[in-house]
């Protein structure tokens, strides 16, 4: 695949969110909760597979060491909704959010199945 180059036009939708078409996903083996590395160099997002420090070709992912939250989501957006005087997330972000998600699983669905 070095030195290959596929070039495939992809729809960018609300808030940034796109799909990575299966062809491409499955020539890089990306798989569903995989990290990737977005790099902006010069005029252009490049985008490619993250690799974690401890990752080889021949190991496998490490997990990655993530400590939870002092305080909630609800609890953090309150303290930052103080300072700002104006809601950060509100209930239309939720509906929305669950719509892309849905939107996106959809289409990976149908990405899927060509």
């Amino acid at each position: 695949m070095k030195n290959q180059i596929n070039i495939t036009i992809v729809k960018m939708m609300d808030r940034g969110m796109m799909v990575i078409p299966q062809k491409l996903r499955n020539e890089l083996g990306l798989k569903k909760g995989d990290y990737i590395t977005a790099v902006i160099r010069n005029d252009e997002i490049v985008l490619k597979p993250h690799i974690f420090l401890k990752q080889t070709s021949n190991t496998t992912k490490e997990p990655l060491n993530i400590q939870k939250s002092l305080i909630s989501k609800e609890e953090g957006l309150k303290i930052l909704s103080k300072k700002t005087k104006k809601p950060l997330w509100t209930k239309e972000d939720d509906i929305f959010l669950k719509q892309g998600r849905d939107l996106i699983e959809e289409r990976l669905k149908q990405y899927d199945n060509t």
